[in-house]
């Protein structure tokens, strides 16, 4: 039974060993758009980019989950979305951004890509003449909503740290644990 436990583990780490190791990801233009040429979107803040769209949010998600997934023999992981809250988007995008809505594409261990959304229409729901007023025109076309990504990747030394210190995290849990459980002590003890 240990030689089958150990082997287990063996095989998980040697998986996730390749997991970390596997190429990131390229990051793909939102299709059917127009990239975004304006300060803030280009090279002021790395890894950003604008897209002017008639994508809606959903679209827009599905999109960036199909693309920004990891392929391992024909097996693909497109990692989970974290949906977090706009005014978040202040702090890690850039200070003068409006936002609708504002998720994360995370690859755990490894890179992610943070998806932010613009739609006037959801935005200003409230008050027509806000929407009036800040519809995106730009050039000669109206855009239903305007994108901003921001790809960060992951040095391959910080994925291995990290591994290597929640190995030791579980190991130490585990000692601990097996500790308490051997002293006699049981939830069912009344003090």
């Amino acid at each position: 039974m240990k030689s089958f436990l150990y082997l287990f583990l063996a095989l998980f780490l040697l998986v996730f060993l390749v997991y970390l190791f596997l190429p990131s990801p390229e990051v793909q233009p939102l299709p059917n758009s127009l990239k975004s040429q304006e300060p803030g979107d280009t090279w002021q803040v790395t890894g950003a980019a604008g897209y002017y769209t008639d994508m809606k949010r959903a679209d827009v998600l599905d999109f960036y989950q199909k693309t920004f997934s990891l392929v391992f023999l024909n097996f693909s992981f497109s990692g989970y979305r974290l949906n977090n809250p706009p005014e978040y988007a202040k702090q890690v995008i850039r200070n003068e951004i409006t936002v609708s809505y504002f998720e994360e594409i995370v690859h755990p261990f490894r890179e992610t890509l943070m998806v932010t959304g613009f739609e006037p229409s959801v935005y200003y729901k409230g008050n027509p003449s806000k929407i009036a007023q800040t519809t995106i025109f730009v050039g000669d076309k109206n855009y239903f909503s305007k994108v901003t990504i921001r790809y960060l990747p992951t040095p391959i030394w910080k994925r291995l740290l990290l591994f290597v210190f929640s190995l030791f995290s579980i190991g130490g849990l585990i000692l601990i644990w097996k500790k308490i459980l051997k002293s006699g002590w049981s939830l069912d003890e009344k003090v």
